[in-house]
């Protein structure tokens, strides 16, 4: 029961940090190529 129970919480936390991830790498990846189209404009 309890384990089942850390296992449900553990990937929830992993689901939650691949999500974290992915928007992280979105916003760094739309900074970057619009500090670069500034640049180039």
């Amino acid at each position: 029961m309890v384990t089942s129970k850390f296992n449900l919480t553990k990937k929830k936390h992993q689901k939650q940090a691949q999500t974290f991830y992915s928007i992280a790498v979105t916003v760094s990846t739309t900074t970057h190529y619009s500090t670069v189209l500034s640049m180039v404009s």
